[in-house]
């Protein structure tokens, strides 16, 4: 998958979980952040910078985000 492909993830603003893991992702749009209601994330296997980690940790203080 492709960050790109995720264009349109903020239409379901209602999402709670979300797997993205074993997708090699570097990013994540822009339309990710606006997903207020994520409660658990799965990123494992992804190839974020610490960077893009830590903007993804603010984003979303209350979820359980998974990395390894």
């Amino acid at each position: 998958m492709k960050p790109e492909e995720l264009q349109d993830i903020y239409k379901l603003e209602k999402l709670k979980n979300l797997d993205l893991s074993f997708n090699h992702l570097t990013w994540l749009s822009e339309e990710f952040f606006q997903l207020k209601n994520l409660e658990f994330i799965d990123l494992q296997y992804n190839k974020f910078p610490d960077s893009v980690k830590e903007n993804i940790i603010k984003a979303f203080p209350k979820a359980t985000i998974v990395w390894q």
